[in-house]
């Protein structure tokens, strides 16, 4: 071999290292965006995401989702068809990829656990941070599995825990880095537990293996939002998907709390479908229309009076779950039902706070090579690159 052309092999291989894809499987739609990671000159220290190539399948293409088996064909059809797409780009080839799994199957919760020192002039060593690391984190597992299996519909053993993360250390009301080397009597850790279907993800995992791919991780959006763009102030941010609505608190780049509402944009169409008696798909599209202010006056004004009420039970739960916390700089909305302007509405009868939606301009440290225009459906996919 050449030496010109093993420079050349040796370049496309440093071209492909960096570059992987992102399959955001959501309840109606699946995603897939291929990106490629790069130094950043704007932000020191962290890592530039760019977009090469967007794709996206809707479900209904391939049948109605009735029946675990048959949903599960679907999924597995529509993710089979953007994988092939994908095996098509002549450019760049795409081996290994990040997965995020729909929100009735995979769910992140934070748990706050505080544990009392008898001796509190002593400092913590070693053995002793173990010890109260392991006390809390159990009596967390054990709580999540309740709070799991209630809202996943599973037990105890079909629950797989992907993620158990320390977000935050008090000691006597005090924010600390670590446990080891401190004193005090009052230990405070709020955890971040990440979990999944453990049937789903084996269903998902051996559907990308017989795809010939590999998969680097399964995140949650918790794990990538905090890294999205600097955040100083609290703010809120709620992904108003198909049939849930997740909720994150966050401050200082921090995730403070994870939370979640069954109820979503699939609500809306639901009850709009049912008001004029049209089928459900007719029904999103009409909604689509409707966010997009494409419709005549008078059909817009009998929508509007449609979704007000649904807007009235989302928020209804979304209040329940702030408990009357509403001291936020910003709220952000982001998934398919960002646009609900609905939904913005109630923030500004309610709150005083009018709600911005995110978009890729919000990220510095993001670029979109495709410029496709559809930003808004892409954006959970573009949160699960930066976890």
């Amino acid at each position: 071999m050449s030496a010109l052309r093993q420079l050349t092999i040796s370049l496309l291989r440093v071209k492909q290292k960096n570059i992987f894809g992102i399959l955001d499987l959501g309840s109606e739609t699946v995603k897939f965006l291929i990106v490629k990671k790069e130094k950043n000159q704007i932000a020191a220290g962290k890592e530039k995401i760019i977009i090469l190539k967007k794709l996206r399948a809707d479900y209904e293409e391939f049948g109605v989702l009735d029946g675990r088996q048959f949903e599960r064909d679907i999924i597995k059809k529509s993710i089979t068809k953007l994988i092939q797409e994908t095996n098509k780009a002549k450019n760049f080839k795409v081996k290994e990829i990040i997965v995020g799994l729909p929100a009735n199957v995979f769910q992140a919760g934070t748990y706050h656990q505080e544990f009392i020192r008898k001796d509190m002039r002593k400092a913590i060593d070693k053995k002793e941070r173990d010890e109260i690391s392991d006390k809390m984190l159990k009596r967390t597992i054990k709580q999540a599995q309740i709070d799991f299996g209630k809202k996943m519909g599973l037990a105890s053993d079909e629950i797989n825990f992907l993620c158990q993360k320390i977000l935050q250390i008090k000691i006597d009301g005090y924010s600390t880095p670590q446990l080891l080397g401190f004193n005090g009597r009052k230990i405070e850790i709020q955890f971040l537990i990440i979990a999944a279907s453990k049937g789903y993800l084996e269903f998902i995992q051996k559907t990308i293996r017989d795809l010939g791919m590999k998969i680097i991780k399964i995140v949650h959006l918790s794990q990538g939002l905090p890294k999205l763009f600097p955040i100083k102030e609290k703010i809120l941010l709620l992904d108003i998907g198909a049939k849930f609505t997740q909720i994150f608190w966050l401050k200082n780049n921090n995730l403070e709390k994870v939370s979640l509402i069954k109820r979503g944009a699939k609500d809306f169409s639901q009850a709009l479908g049912s008001d004029l008696g049209i089928l459900y798909n007719d029904a999103r599209e009409l909604s689509k229309r409707y966010q997009q202010g494409s419709l005549s006056q008078e059909l817009t004004l009998r929508i509007r009076e449609i979704f007000k009420e649904e807007a009235k039970h989302w928020f209804f739960l979304l209040e329940n779950e702030l408990n009357g916390n509403y001291f936020f700089k910003d709220i952000f909305l982001f998934g398919g039902g960002c646009s609900l302007p609905d939904i913005k509405e109630m923030f500004s009868q309610n709150c005083a706070i009018e709600p911005k939606e995110l978009n890729k301009n919000n990220i510095l440290t993001l670029e979109d090579e495709t410029q496709t225009g559809d930003d808004n459906l892409y954006i959970p996919a573009i949160i699960l690159a930066y976890a």
